[in-house]
C-alpha cells in the first residue's frame, strides 16, 4: 500500500559513483529504483485487471500505481459527494404518504445507512428531524409532544414511539361506518313492500310464472349484493 498512497518514497532514477584513482565518478542507475520500478509495474497490472473496461479507460496515460490509484481516487470521490448530495435530498423529501409506517422508517434508516456507507454520515438528529417532517399531519399530537421536550429522542427511541402511537389510532372506523350501512339497506331491503307479487291477468300458468320470476330475481338480488363500500358512496 506504501506504493500507492506515497508513504514509501520514490527513491531517485539514478545514484552518482564515488571517484576512484582509476575512474571518475559518473550517474548510474540507481538499483533501488529498478526494484522499485518492477513491484510498481506488478501492482499496476493488479490494479488495471481488476478494473472494469469503462473505468479503466480512465487511467490511460498513468503508468504508476500511484498515478492510477490518485486518479481513480479523484473520480469516485466526486461521484461519491454527487451520491450524498442525492441521498441526503431524498432523505429532506421522504414522505409518509400512503406507505406503511414500518416502510417509510425503513426508508429513513436506509438512507442514512447508504449514507454512512460512502463516509458521508448524517447525524442521528439531523435523522430524527427529517423522519419527524416527513411522517404528516395524521402524528401531529406526536410531533407536537416531542418538541415540547428539552431533547429529541435517538432514531431507535422514536421509531419505538411512533411505532407505539401508531398502534394506539383508531383503524376500524371507516370499516364500522361501511357495515352499518351494509346492514340499514340490508333491512330496507326486506322491509320493501312487494306488490303485484299474486298477480294472475291470464289465468293459472300466467300467475305461476310472475311467482317463479319474482322468487328468481330476489335471489339474484341477494346474491350480487353491493358492496358495504358501494353503498357507503351512495
Amino acid at each position: 500500500m506504501g506504493y500507492v498512497d506515497g508513504s514509501i518514497p520514490e527513491p531517485s532514477q539514478t545514484i552518482t559513483t564515488i571517484a576512484t584513482q582509476t575512474e571518475p565518478a559518473r550517474e548510474v542507475l540507481n538499483p533501488k529504483y529498478e526494484d522499485r520500478l518492477i513491484v510498481d509495474q506488478q501492482i499496476v497490472s493488479l490494479i488495471t485487471t481488476s478494473l472494469t473496461e469503462s473505468v479503466s479507460q480512465l487511467t490511460i496515460g498513468f503508468d504508476t500505481s500511484k498515478g492510477i490509484w490518485d486518479c481513480l481516487a479523484s473520480h469516485f470521490s466526486q461521484r461519491s459527494a454527487a451520491s450524498a448530495s442525492s441521498l441526503k435530498l431524498q432523505l429532506l423529501e421522504l414522505t409518509k404518504g400512503s406507505q406503511s409506517i414500518d416502510d417509510y422508517l425503513r426508508h429513513a434508516k436506509l438512507f442514512a445507512d447508504q449514507l454512512a456507507a460512502i463516509k458521508k454520515p448524517v447525524s442521528d438528529e439531523d435523522l430524527v428531524l427529517a423522519t419527524l417532517h416527513g411522517l404528516g399531519p395524521d402524528y401531529l399530537m406526536l410531533r407536537t409532544a416531542l418538541s415540547q421536550q428539552s431533547s429529541l429522542p435517538n432514531f431507535t427511541e422514536l421509531r419505538a414511539r411512533i411505532l407505539a402511537f401508531d398502534a394506539q389510532q383508531p383503524r376500524h372506523q371507516e370499516q364500522g361506518t361501511a357495515t352499518a350501512l351494509f346492514h340499514s339497506s340490508n333491512t330496507r331491503r326486506e322491509n320493501r313492500p312487494q306488490n303485484g307479487r299474486n298477480f294472475n291477468s291470464n289465468g293459472r300458468n300466467f300467475g305461476r310464472s310472475k311467482r317463479f320470476n319474482s322468487v328468481r330475481n330476489s335471489q339474484q338480488q341477494q346474491s350480487s349484493f353491493p358492496s358495504p363500500q358501494f353503498q357507503a358512496q351512495q
